[in-house]
C-alpha cells in the first residue's frame, strides 16, 4: 500500500491543498459509504472536535463488487458512478476535484481469473 494520509483542517473548496497537516494511516475499511481509517501511530497533537478532515492521496473510488468472489461461470459485473458528492466520499459519485479514472481489478495471489469486454461509457446527464 502506498503512503496514505488523513489531512486535517481541510477546506471544502480544496484551497488548503497542498495540505501538509496530515498523518499516515495504515489500514482502510469500508462500512457502506463510510471509510474507516486506522492510524499508523498516535496523533502528535490534539485536533478540536469537528475539525474537517479528508482522506488524502491513496484511497480509490471502489464500485461494483467490492470483496465479492467471482463464480466459476461467466458473470457480468457492472457499476455506475454519476454526479459529484460534495458532502463526503462515496462509492457511487465522483469526489470533488476528480480529474481521471481507470478500471482496476484486484485479483488475489495464486488465483486465475479470466475477464473480457471491459468497457467504460460516459453517462449523459
Amino acid at each position: 500500500m502506498k503512503p496514505a494520509f488523513i489531512a486535517f483542517h481541510t477546506k471544502p473548496d480544496f484551497s488548503d491543498l497542498p495540505n501538509q497537516d496530515a498523518v499516515i494511516y495504515s489500514n482502510i475499511q469500508t462500512d457502506g459509504d463510510t471509510l474507516i481509517l486506522s492510524l499508523k501511530e498516535p496523533l502528535r497533537k490534539a485536533y478540536p472536535a469537528g475539525c474537517p478532515v479528508r482522506n488524502q492521496y491513496h484511497n480509490r473510488l471502489w464500485t461494483v463488487s467490492r470483496s465479492q468472489k467471482a463464480p466459476h461461470e461467466w458473470t457480468k459485473f457492472s457499476g455506475k458512478i454519476k454526479g459529484i458528492n460534495l458532502a463526503t466520499t462515496s462509492n457511487n459519485q465522483w469526489w470533488p476535484g476528480t480529474e481521471r479514472a481507470r478500471v482496476f481489478l484486484l485479483i488475489p495471489d495464486n488465483v486465475t481469473l479470466e475477464f473480457k469486454d471491459v468497457a467504460v461509457t460516459k453517462i449523459s446527464e
